[in-house]
């Protein structure tokens, strides 16, 4: 993850966190589109790029409705592709099974602004250079996506500070 993606995180964060959207569910959901760009960028999600194009596409430019569209998407990360719905929209059916828990407890919607969707993450940035992807999916284990996403976060959030220095 590069500064400059830290940063949009780190924007989109402090914007929920004003709208009251805070604690647990935050952290929760910040880790889990921390994983969506990671997998949209290095192939996990195929087509290149589909969670991007899921945002840009299938949401409103006024972001009012990205909160449930993002909750479709991670109901549909949760289920295993046999139990999907046959009817689900078929962007929606390209993204694979996520299985480690990361999407499997219900958070509140968060709401967004125009600003918050046009702000983010989900545009283009690259998960190479400084720093590179191994120390955030060493921070992100397995065991640890639903038990500590604060300590993902805040692993993130200093990975951004040492390589920023």
């Amino acid at each position: 993850m590069n500064i400059k993606a830290a940063e949009r995180m780190g924007r989109l964060h402090d914007a929920l966190k004003a709208s009251g959207y805070t604690d647990h569910a935050l952290e929760v959901l910040l880790v889990r589109l921390l994983f969506c760009l990671f997998a949209d960028d290095t192939g996990i999600f195929q087509p290149a790029q589909s969670f991007r194009t899921f945002v840009e596409d299938r949401t409103s430019a006024d972001g009012s409705d990205l909160g449930s569209r993002l909750a479709q998407l991670f109901q549909v990360l949760n289920t295993d592709d046999g139990k999907r719905s046959k009817a689900l929209d078929e962007q929606l059916a390209a993204f694979p099974y996520v299985n480690g828990k990361l999407f499997s407890e219900n958070l509140p919607m968060a709401d967004f602004t125009s600003a918050m969707r046009e702000t983010p993450c989900w545009m283009p940035v690259r998960w190479t250079g400084l720093p590179s992807a191994r120390p955030f999916l060493a921070a992100c284990s397995r065991a640890s996506w639903t038990r500590r996403p604060a300590a993902i976060w805040a692993r993130i959030t200093h990975l951004k500070k040492t390589f920023s220095s």
